[in-house]
């Protein structure tokens, strides 16, 4: 009895080791993020969040370990906060959306609902000024403050999508099917996009005569979607072989019949649990990869205009965006309270080209109520 107990002592020691070596230096950026979030350093902490995400995301072998008893790693959670701590509620939103849908945690859920509840973070209080110093008195606060801009506005329809069914290759056999259900179920559970339903696209195929046989091209899958009003279609394959499995997907626009991203997934397992994972993984690769922005228009040609966001904010060429403008404030009539701005949309548009700091759109539908004009507002669908 008590040499089982050792040799369990033993085994547990060598899977700790064994799970920190292959962290590598992705841990230790996030270790360092830690470090520096103990210290108030957040923008510091966010660089090293990130550098963790990047050479993690290198090596898929390493995704399961979110959450787990023997590495406990939230590098979204904790940039997410440290966002929120700067003030960029809606980055701080989104981080936190992201690694909630990884792996549920409590200190998660609990800054994504401050931020929800419109809570802004405490401002650190300025160093005691010396005894000859006289403070002046604080201005009285304004009668109807403006609200805190929450991240990017509700403006428009998200992204529509559809999953069309994947190819089988090798073993696979009946993998397609199970992965095609996991993966709507992942990116309704994400909230971020507007999905339709399996059904509903097989009725909408079978009615066209179109087929669902899994085996498209890009441009026959973006005529389809194009065809029901989607703004991109997500296609692929599972390969599998007696132990492992293989994912592959890529989302078409269906405009262009450009793939906006592709994205794939390895496992050394055939089980279940192990392909809800990879798909698990996939949907979130593809969500950080279509983020929320908002911004300006910056300069307008003919059918193209110039907006401030560019590839350092996330901004992808083939991203579609609603354009909008703000018009007057409206109040309560009894509080005065502010609740918010008459909005006209004005058309949609998508990325063409993308630079650093800003993004050349296209238009591709207006809604005829005005011309677009520089200081116009956007947000990607």
């Amino acid at each position: 009895m008590k040499g089982s107990r050792v040799l369990l002592s033993v085994f547990l020691i060598l899977l700790l080791i064994g799970n920190s070596y292959a962290a590598g230096k992705w841990y230790d950026h996030y270790e360092k993020g830690l470090k520096l979030m103990k210290q108030g350093k957040w923008r510091l902490a966010i660089v090293q969040f990130k550098k963790a995400i990047a050479q993690q995301g290198e090596d898929n072998s390493h995704i399961r370990t979110y959450g787990m008893h023997f590495i406990k790693y939230f590098p979204h959670r904790e940039m997410g906060i440290a966002l929120y701590k700067l003030g960029r509620m809606g980055e701080a939103a989104t981080q936190l959306d992201i690694s909630l849908a990884q792996s549920y945690s409590e200190r998660a859920a609990k800054y994504r609902k401050i931020i929800g509840e419109g809570v802004v973070p405490a401002k650190p209080k300025p160093p005691p000024k010396p005894p000859e110093e006289v403070t002046p008195p604080s201005p009285p606060p304004p009668e109807t403050p403006v609200p805190t801009p929450m991240g990017a506005p509700k403006v428009g329809e998200r992204m529509r999508i559809a999953v069309l069914p994947f190819q089988s290759k090798g073993a696979a056999k009946d993998l397609g099917e199970i992965v095609l259900d996991k993966m709507i179920t992942s990116l309704v559970n994400l909230k971020r996009f507007n999905v339709m339903e399996r059904a509903e696209l097989e009725k909408i195929i079978e009615e066209q005569k179109l087929g669902m046989t899994g085996v498209l091209d890009a441009s026959t899958a973006a005529e389809i979607g194009k065809g029901i009003g989607l703004d991109g279609i997500i296609l692929g394959s599972v390969t599998a072989t007696k132990s492992s499995v293989g994912i592959d997907a890529r989302v078409i626009d269906t405009e262009t019949a450009s793939i906006v991203t592709s994205k794939d997934a390895y496992s050394t397992s055939r089980n279940i649990q192990d392909i809800k994972t990879m798909v698990d993984d996939v949907v979130m690769k593809i969500y950080s990869d279509l983020p929320i922005l908002d911004g300006y228009v910056i300069k307008v040609e003919d059918e193209n205009f110039y907006i401030d966001i560019g590839s350092l904010k996330g901004m992808r060429k083939g991203m579609k965006c609603t354009i909008y403008r703000e018009g007057e404030v409206i109040k309560h009539p009894i509080s005065g309270e502010i609740l918010g701005k008459k909005i006209d949309e004005l058309g949609e548009a998508v990325t063409t080209e993308v630079f650093e700091k800003m993004a050349c759109c296209r238009i591709v539908k207006t809604s005829g109520i005005s011309e677009i004009k520089i200081g116009d507002k956007l947000v990607t669908k």
